[in-house]
C-alpha cells in the first residue's frame, strides 16, 4: 500500500499530471458543458427580493447574488469531475488507494477545501464586472425573467471563456497541491503505522525469536548467545573484531531481516 501511495505522490508531482487535468476540465466544465451549466445555475438560483425594479442597487446585488450561485455550481461541476478523474488515474483494480484515501482524510473536506479555492477565482474575475455595471433603467428589469437570467449566464460565459487559461490553470494547481498534501498526509501515517506494527510484532514476539535464532547458530560455533534489548536482538560471539564480517554475513545469511540485529564481540572468549 505504502509503494502504491509513494507512486501516486510521484504522478501527482509530474508535470503530466496537470496536462491530464487541464485537458479534462477543457473537455468538461470548461467546454461544451459551460454554457449549460451557466444558463441552468442562472435559472435555478431564488431572487428573495422584488422581482420588477428600477433600483440600481437592487438589480446589482439580485446579479451578484445569481453570479456567486453561478460560480458555485460551477466549481461543484469541476470537483466531481476531478474526483472522479482521481479515482480512475490513482486507483487500480488490485488495490483502490482513493478508496483508502476518501475513508481516513474525509473526501467532502477535500471537496470543501477545493471549492472555497474555486470561488475565489471565479468571483475575482466577476467582482468588477457585476459592482460596475452601469444599467440604464428606463423601462424597469424583471429579475425573475429568464432573458434577464439567460443575458447574465451569457456574460458570465463569454468572461470565462476569455480567461480560461489562466482559471484553468490556477484550478489545476490547487487540485494538484491539495491532492498532494493529502497524499503526503497518508504515505506519513502509513509510514508511522507500519513502523509501530512492526514494533508490536517484536516486541509480542521476541521470546520466539530469540528461540528460533539459537536453533540458528548452533551452526556457528563462534555465537555464544542472543538476547533482546531496547528493540534489538544483541548477538554475543567470541573473538576478536576480525571476526565480527565473519558473524555478520553468517547473519545477514541465515537470520530474518525484518529483526534489527548488533553483534558483540567478546575477545575474553577468543580462546574457548
Amino acid at each position: 500500500m505504502l509503494d502504491k501511495v509513494e507512486y501516486d505522490i510521484q504522478h501527482l508531482e509530474s508535470p503530466t499530471c496537470k496536462e491530464e487535468f487541464k485537458m479534462i476540465l477543457l473537455n468538461g466544465p470548461f467546454g461544451v458543458e459551460l454554457n449549460y451549466i451557466l444558463r441552468r445555475a442562472t435559472r435555478l438560483c431564488v431572487w428573495g427580493g422584488p422581482s420588477f425594479t428600477r433600483n440600481r442597487s437592487i438589480v446589482t446585488e439580485a446579479k451578484k447574488k445569481i453570479t456567486s450561485y453561478a460560480c458555485e455550481e460551477l466549481g461543484k461541476e469541476i470537483i466531481e469531475t476531478v474526483v472522479h478523474n482521481l479515482k480512475f488515474q490513482l486507483g487500480s483494480d488490485n488495490f483502490d488507494v482513493f478508496g483508502v484515501i476518501c475513508q481516513h482524510i474525509y473526501l467532502e473536506d477535500f471537496k470543501t477545501t477545493i471549492l472555497k479555492h474555486i470561488l475565489l477565482i471565479l468571483l475575482n474575475l466577476f467582482l468588477g464586472w457585476v459592482i460596475n455595471v452601469v444599467l440604464i433603467l428606463i423601462a424597469g428589469v424583471n429579475i425573475n425573467s429568464d432573458a434577464f437570467r439567460n443575458d447574465l449566464a451569457r456574460n458570465m460565459y463569454d468572461q470565462i471563456y476569455q480567461n480560461k487559461d489562466k482559471i484553468i490553470s490556477e484550478v489545476v494547481d490547487e487540485i494538484c497541491s491539495t491532492a498532494l498534501q493529502k497524499y503526503k498526509d497518508l504515505e506519513e501515517s502509513l509510514t508511522i503505522a507500519g513502523e509501530e506494527l512492526h514494533n508490536i510484532i517484536i516486541e509480542n514476539g521476541k521470546d520466539k525469536i530469540e528461540n528460533e535464532f539459537r536453533r540458528i547458530t548452533k551452526i556457528n560455533e563462534r555465537i555464544t548467545d542472543c538476547k533482546f534489548e531496547h528493540g534489538s536482538l544483541k548477538i554475543y560471539a567470541r573473538g576478536y573484531e576480525k571476526y565480527y564480517t565473519e558473524i555478520k554475513e553468517f547473519v545477514d545469511t541465515y537470520y530474518r531481516p525484518d529483526v534489527v540485529t548488533e553483534i558483540i564481540m567478546d575477545k575474553k572468549n577468543e580462546g574457548r
